[in-house]
């Protein structure tokens, strides 16, 4: 059954690229396209507490899971961006694929109430707390478990770009650990 959840996602993927014109990198070739500085990337994961996340082994280790290392455009014209398509195990026992980005991992946000600084807390956190790169966090999780242990909602200010003003809105910052 995972596997053909997996396929599907694939598929998602691939459509997208042809509808941008451009090609889905894999495995190593996926995973080379992000080795740049570690910074917050856009990330959609929706993931949730409970939600038990199996990150697929580097595809250079394991070519069975190279095909769960994909990078492309998030849009048109777009530079490609590294997800991983990891198996998410829901608390009710559901299964699904959803794509995680290096920036779910390493999300840092500014409370716009406060002023302080939030960001991605747990032992996942830790261990990817000196990395410089984001092959490097890559190589911190792959192969392992991680489970969503909590959820902090934080208000935040979305920076608008292209005419749109900027808008008080909330995000979610994870608290991640190996499971």
């Amino acid at each position: 059954m995972t596997e053909n959840l997996l396929s599907v996602a694939v598929a998602r993927l691939e459509a997208t690229a042809r509808q941008f014109k451009t090609n889905v990198l894999m495995g190593a070739d996926a995973l080379k396209t992000d080795d740049k500085a570690r910074r917050t990337n856009i990330e959609d994961s929706m993931l949730h507490v409970g939600d038990v996340i199996v990150v697929p082994e580097l595809p250079e280790n394991n070519l069975e899971t190279a095909k769960q290392w994909v990078s492309i455009p998030m849009q048109e014209g777009g530079k490609p961006i590294l997800r991983v398509l990891c198996e998410v195990t829901d608390s009710n026992g559901n299964k699904s694929y959803k794509a995680l980005f290096a920036g779910t991992l390493t999300k840092t946000v500014r409370n716009r109430e406060t002023g302080s600084s939030e960001g991605t807390t747990g032992t996942v956190a830790e261990a990817i707390k000196d990395c410089a790169t984001n092959v490097d966090v890559w190589g911190k999780v792959a192969g392992k478990t991680i489970k969503v242990t909590s959820m902090k909602e934080v208000p935040i200010i979305r920076r608008g770009f292209n005419g749109n003003p900027d808008r008080d809105t909330d995000t979610q910052v994870l608290t991640l650990d190996f499971a």
